[in-house]
């Protein structure tokens, strides 16, 4: 039953893009306000209905039933999927959570291990993120975000793909453990350290990135993620 109304909830999606009033309300964070007995979720992913609407992102409102913790979905809009997108993959990216055994936190109390730098059992991780701009039917801008995080010190560089266009960024070594590349058809972000790319170089408002050890030219680390669109004129 409750799999059913959802499916009437997200395929009734569409008349209700309408209610723009009720539909501004569901942006930011998820959030409860119990005041008015209302669960605001953005960017929630479907699976599992198995129609078109698995891998989308929707925006939903939860209703509270009385003065129970039990909830109803009264609203439901589809969200713009990379701005999804790229809200989840950043939440991993900066998501260090690590349990910590009860054996490990008893040992050497005055010790400051938790000021360390040590990064040694971290996972490396890669961020990338991407924009378009346009200008009428002309697209006006390429750009591209690069971030890695948890890597040894040492080279590295960056291979940014979109339909037939490929670059190759210049190798940065770190000492630390982060390392970023920026890729822009914008001028100014040019002269501020961006490697310049066409502002036609996405293709297909997606982009894969692969990050690659700069002595071995060993290929680490790999993202593919859809970009942001904007419109000047809107």
């Amino acid at each position: 039953m409750k799999k059913l109304a959802l499916c009437a909830a997200i395929s009734a999606a569409a008349v209700m893009i309408s209610q723009t009033a009720l539909a501004d309300r569901v942006k930011g964070s998820a959030r409860a306000d119990f005041a008015n007995g209302e669960l605001l979720v953005p960017c929630v992913v479907i699976d599992g209905l198995g129609d078109s609407a698995d891998g989308q992102y929707f925006d939903i409102i939860l209703d509270q039933r009385g003065n129970s913790f039990n909830y109803e979905l009264i609203f439901a809009e589809p969200e713009d999927t990379p701005i999804c997108e790229e809200l989840a993959n950043y939440a991993i990216f900066i998501d260090d959570d690590e349990e910590e055994s009860d054996e490990s936190e008893s040992e050497d109390d005055d010790s400051d291990d938790d000021d360390s730098d040590d990064d040694s059992g971290d996972i490396a991780n890669l961020f990338p993120s991407c924009e378009v701009r346009h200008e009428e039917t002309e697209q006006v801008r390429s750009k591209v975000k690069v971030k890695a995080k948890d890597l040894i010190p040492g080279d590295y560089y960056a291979i940014v793909t979109s339909g037939e266009n490929s670059i190759q960024s210049e190798t940065r070594s770190i000492s630390d453990d982060e390392v970023e590349f920026e890729f822009d058809s914008d001028a100014d972000d040019v002269l501020e350290g961006a490697e310049a790319i066409e502002a036609g170089f996405i293709q297909g408002e997606s982009v894969t990135v692969e990050l690659a050890d700069g002595a071995t030219d060993e290929i680490l680390l790999t993202e593919t993620v859809s970009c942001l669109v904007k419109n000047k004129n809107n």
